[in-house]
C-alpha cells in the first residue's frame, strides 16, 4: 500500500510539474508590425486578430459550414478616445495578455496610459467582448 501511495504521488507530481512547463501566459509583441494573431494555449476558441495601434480586436470564429471568419468584439467603455490621439507618434498602444493557466485571465491593456479591458462572455450577446478594470 505504502508502495503505491508513493507511486502516486510521484505522477501526480510528475504531471503537475509536465502542465506547468506546456502551460505559458501568451501575449501579443509591443514591437513589430501593426497587426498580431495571439492564441492561447490553454483555448482554441481564444484566437485573437488584435490592431495593436487602434486596439481592435475580433475573434477567430468558424461558421456551421466550416468557413473561418473574424468577429469583431464589442468593448464596454469603448477605447478612450484620447488614447489614439495622445498615442499617435507610436506605431504600438495594445497589447493582448492570456494566462497560462486560466483562460478567463486575458486582458487588453493600453501599455501608454495602462487601460485595461477583461475578457468576458454575455449569454445574450453570443460573443465575447472586452470590459474594463477600474484602478483604485
Amino acid at each position: 500500500m505504502k508502495k503505491f501511495i508513493a507511486v502516486l504521488a510521484f505522477v501526480s507530481l510528475s504531471l503537475s510539474s509536465f502542465a506547468d512547463v506546456n502551460a505559458r501566459a501568451v501575449k501579443s509583441s509591443v514591437e513589430g508590425g501593426r497587426y498580431e494573431i495571439v492564441q492561447s494555449e490553454i483555448t482554441r476558441k481564444h484566437t485573437f486578430l488584435i490592431d495593436k495601434k487602434s486596439g481592435w480586436t475580433a475573434q477567430l470564429q468558424v461558421d456551421s459550414k466550416g468557413n473561418k471568419t473574424w468577429v469583431g468584439m464589442r468593448c464596454l467603455e469603448a477605447y478612450d478616445p484620447g488614447d489614439s490621439e495622445r498615442n499617435e507618434n507610436h506605431d504600438i498602444n495594445y497589447q493582448i495578455f492570456m494566462s497560462g493557466t486560466a483562460a478567463e485571465d486575458c486582458f487588453l491593456l493600453n501599455i501608454h496610459t495602462g487601460k485595461i479591458w477583461q475578457l468576458f462572455r454575455d449569454p445574450e450577446w453570443k460573443n465575447l467582448y472586452w470590459a474594463p478594470i477600474y484602478k483604485n
